[in-house]
């Protein structure tokens, strides 16, 4: 069970850290549109 819930805390980060890559790379999108 303590495996279980290790691996659910690692899923749990991949996916925070996929979310805040998405955000990051639309902020990044809308800098560059806005610059153009």
């Amino acid at each position: 069970m303590g495996i279980w819930l290790l691996v659910w805390e690692l899923d749990g980060m991949l996916v925070k850290a996929f979310v805040l890559g998405n955000l990051m790379n639309l902020s990044r999108g809308k800098c560059v549109s806005w610059v153009i």
